[in-house]
């Protein structure tokens, strides 16, 4: 494109930092890799507010956030007499915070008896391992691993909360829009963009980076 003089455009779509993983894919610096993106393309578009604060370009970067099909999601949210359902929606690797999310199943089955704790997303290593460290401890009953769910629409039906512990800078959150729209509280992070998605107290909550216990 730059030897033909045709404009480039690229939608943005990731933040580095924290994810060391997706740095070392780059085999570059976090700065150096912004630099390239920046020097190649004519134009950004960014999908949230804070993606576009890393990659902002003057006069030529945008931010475009992610849609959510609002009239797909719209869902009643029914809770069971004395059983709330919490969900995590994911790709299931290990930097997705399914960990945390296990250990705040097994916090709440000694405080919260009427919780149930549901993990949605591919039967990965990562999550085989956990199954098995689960089953070897007598896991909390309240924890379950569902498996994946082709359409989110389904999966988020199966729950009446649902959250959000990635270790790593959400550039937007999916999951979490998906949820908001079909009238489910969310938990998160406040980092990367879901403090620009949950309004505290108000569509959610937004608890200290790896304090699940605040959740």
């Amino acid at each position: 494109a730059k030897r033909l003089q045709i404009p480039t455009v690229l939608h943005v779509r990731e933040l580095l930092a924290p994810d060391d993983m997706l740095v070392n894919m780059f085999g570059e610096t976090p700065s150096a890799i912004v630099n390239k993106v920046l020097s190649t393309s004519d134009f950004v578009i960014a999908n949230s507010e804070a993606t576009h604060h890393v990659y902002r370009k003057a006069g030529r970067s945008f931010r475009l956030y992610n849609c959510v099909d609002t009239n797909h999601f719209d869902l009643l949210n029914h809770v069971e007499p004395g059983r709330l359902k919490v969900g995590i929606i994911s790709s299931n690797h290990p930097d997705k915070g399914i960990t945390a999310f296990v250990n705040l199943a097994k916090l709440a089955r000694t405080r919260r008896s009427g919780v149930q704790f549901f993990v949605i997303g591919p039967q990965t290593d990562y999550i085989s391992e956990l199954q098995q460290q689960a089953g070897e401890e007598a896991g909390p009953e309240n924890l379950h691993f569902i498996g994946y769910t082709a359409d989110p629409l389904e999966a988020i039906r199966q729950v009446n909360v649902v959250v959000s512990f990635s270790l790593f800078a959400e550039s937007f959150g999916r999951s979490i829009a998906e949820a908001m729209a079909a009238r489910r509280p969310v938990i998160g992070y406040p980092s990367g963009a879901l403090p620009e998605l949950i309004r505290h107290n108000r569509d959610g909550f937004l608890i200290p980076r790896l304090d699940y216990a605040k959740a």
